[in-house]
């Protein structure tokens, strides 16, 4: 069910002076509504706000329950453009990408004294840190994506090995939550189960001074590189089979 902007302006134009708690934690619902809708997930219903949202604003003492970063970057994933080969920008910037060396890198961007000044202090702790390294799903309603952090190991001090397979869920892509109301940690019962028990899934990594990749890596990577160079199908390299 959406609503139209509109309707929430003239609402909750101004808090009443005398407001009470509940009116202003009414108030504090609203504008969260449709900073969700117009900021955080944004889509093309630009005047108006989807009210699925609703239930989890319910209670505002759980809104740190909820893994707002996993679900923006599911949500994210779906807005990278898909056929952009014939701009010539991006074009020059994957081959400005093409040329880096690995030592042109900078592999942990959030280890900087500048990130760490803006953001949150417990970002860095061990227990959310280890989360990060959780193989699981992201989920934004309809939206799954693939956590498949063995592939980036070095985003996280550690030497790149040989990759598992690449988890193939372009099915899941085409949906996009129309087609009728569902209640979707039901309908998507197996990926919430993968979130739910993402402490299961964390994958030990070693930081090590000079997390370059294996010897093993690099030529199973050239492999692949030579193989599609050749006309070999794009596929492999998403996959990883030689």
């Amino acid at each position: 069910m959406i609503v139209c902007y509109t309707w929430f302006h003239e609402r909750f134009r101004v808090l009443p002076a005398d407001a009470s708690k509940e009116t202003v934690r009414i108030y504090a619902r609203a504008y969260i509504l449709m900073l969700l809708t117009s900021q955080l997930f944004a889509d093309k219903n630009a005047n108006r706000v989807h009210l699925r949202w609703l239930p989890y604003l319910a209670l505002m003492d759980d809104l740190d329950r909820y893994s707002w970063g996993s679900t923006a970057l599911a949500w994210w994933a779906t807005y990278l453009p898909r056929n952009d080969a014939g701009n010539q920008r991006v074009v020059s910037a994957r081959l400005s990408l093409d040329r880096l060396r690995f030592c042109d890198f900078v592999w942990e961007p959030y280890s900087s004294p500048k990130v760490d000044a803006v953001g949150h202090p417990e970002i860095l702790v061990d227990e959310y840190h280890r989360l990060w390294t959780a193989v699981t799903s992201l989920i934004y309603f309809a939206v799954i994506e693939w956590h498949q952090v063995d592939r980036v190991v070095s985003q996280f001090g550690g030497v790149q090995h040989l990759p598992q397979l690449a988890l193939n869920i372009d099915w899941l892509h085409a949906k996009d939550g129309r087609g009728g109301d569902r209640w979707f940690p039901k309908y998507y019962q197996e990926w919430h189960f993968h979130w739910e028990n993402r402490v299961d899934s964390v994958i030990p990594i070693g930081r090590v001074a000079d997390p370059g990749p294996l010897a093993e890596y690099l030529d199973w990577w050239c492999r692949l590189i030579d193989s599609f160079d050749r006309g070999g199908s794009s596929q492999r390299i998403v996959t990883g089979t030689s």
